[in-house]
């Protein structure tokens, strides 16, 4: 009788350590399937934060006077850089060379501070160019762009006395558009530079939910099992 109630212990015994220890087996997973539920809403919050977020222009030149490229019969009596988007009107530069490199005096070289948009670059040869090519140089920071990036690039014009003088705009008559037949109106569309990096922080986010959310599944199956 001793020895079978020895065995009946031992077996009773048995049977309430293998519920304890499924009995933490089952926490442990629960609370893994927790910690994967908090990491998946987190990615996701971040997913949708970084979609939320609309995409920066950068400072692209836009237009030049003189134009890229052109060639003058007399001296301009100005240089004009206008950029797409807002510029810090404290970093930038705006230097002027022959196309041997020498370094040819400006005036009052800088962001236009009577521009509204503080978008344009000016400067005001210090004496009337002489005949030949030119280069003008610049860099300019996009004053609405956290990481400060310098964006810089060059354009070129000649002046040759014997070429024609530019043509001067001839007016042009308005004709009326019906209302009917108007076209809406162009909407801004962003380069595939800005969005680049909006794109690579959702495609990390997605990848890293794919990964959590294999891993819970796998996890429950395990359980199941």
């Amino acid at each position: 009788m001793l020895g079978m109630g020895a065995g009946a212990t031992t077996a009773v015994d048995r049977t309430v350590a293998m519920r304890t220890w499924h009995g933490v087996r089952g926490a442990w997973g629960a609370r893994r399937a927790r910690m994967h539920a908090l990491l998946l809403g987190a990615l996701l919050t971040l997913l949708l934060a970084a979609l939320a977020q609309p995409a920066s222009a950068h400072s692209d030149l836009v237009s030049s006077s003189p134009p890229d490229g052109s060639t003058l019969p007399t001296s301009p009596d100005e240089l004009r850089l206008r950029f797409s988007a807002e510029i810090d009107p404290l970093n930038n530069l705006l230097e002027l060379v022959t196309a041997d490199g020498a370094a040819v005096a400006l005036t009052n070289a800088g962001a236009d501070l009577d521009d509204p948009d503080r978008v344009t670059l000016v400067g005001v040869p210090a004496a009337p160019l002489a005949a030949g090519d030119y280069v003008v140089r610049w860099m300019v920071i996009d004053a609405n762009e956290p990481e400060r990036h310098e964006l810089t690039g060059e354009i070129t014009f000649t002046i040759d006395p014997n070429a024609p003088p530019p043509p001067s705009p001839t007016p042009t008559s308005v004709v009326p558009i019906p209302t009917s037949s108007a076209q809406p109106a162009p909407t801004a569309t962003t380069s595939d530079d800005n969005s680049g990096g909006t794109l690579q922080v959702a495609g990390a986010a997605i990848l890293a939910i794919a990964v959590i959310a294999g891993g819970g599944l796998l996890l429950l199956r395990r359980r199941q099992g």
